[in-house]
């Protein structure tokens, strides 16, 4: 149940009874090279949250999902210029941090008995407000990064019998759309 997010949404209808999943993710962080460390962000976070609700042929749901995150730390840096190439004495830190999320909300209702006695047909349909959020952090200078956008799947399954069925899915892509804000000195100044 927790991972409905990526499934059609027509697939929830074989679910009778009222359904909560919650799934987390924990992953190592990748040492590079030169102090430069990659991982997950706010790993405490779950990476998707679903319940499905039924109500006689229908099913109501809502989801979240974590699609992406991540979070780079480049360590200390030492300050370099044309008269002191070997460095100044001084460093800085960089810092890089971004994650994609997902909300949606499922809808199905299912059709029995249309041309067998075994057979069920059903559409579904998932909205999702997708939205992004990063910031980036270079000596004294901090970029912050805000979007938003709209997306749906639609699907549907026909389902001969309990064991075999067939579905088709549609899935508009994500087109996020927001802005970046920069705060602090220029770094060419």
């Amino acid at each position: 149940v927790s991972d409905i997010s990526s499934s059609n949404p027509a697939s929830i209808s074989h679910i009778n009874n009222p359904a909560v999943g919650i799934n987390f993710q924990n992953t190592t962080k990748i040492e590079l090279f030169s102090d430069i460390e990659l991982k997950k962000s706010k790993q405490w976070l779950p990476s998707s949250f679903s319940f499905i609700y039924p109500f006689n042929s229908f099913r109501f749901g809502i989801n979240y999902h974590r699609k992406f995150n991540e979070y780079l730390d480049f360590g200390e840096i030492e300050i370099t210029t044309i008269e002191q190439p070997e460095g100044t004495g001084e460093t800085y830190e960089a810092q890089n941090e971004i994650s994609a999320h997902s909300a949606s909300g499922l809808f199905s209702y299912a059709s029995k008995q249309l041309f067998t006695e075994s057979d069920e047909f059903t559409v579904g349909l998932q909205l999702f407000w997708d939205f992004i959020i990063g910031e980036e952090r270079i000596y004294k200078q901090k970029a912050t990064l805000k979007g938003n956008g709209i997306s749906f799947k639609f699907g549907t399954v026909y389902r001969f019998n309990d064991q075999y069925g067939i579905g088709l899915l549609y899935e508009k892509g994500i087109d996020i759309e927001g802005d970046i804000k920069i705060e602090g000195p220029s770094l060419l100044g």
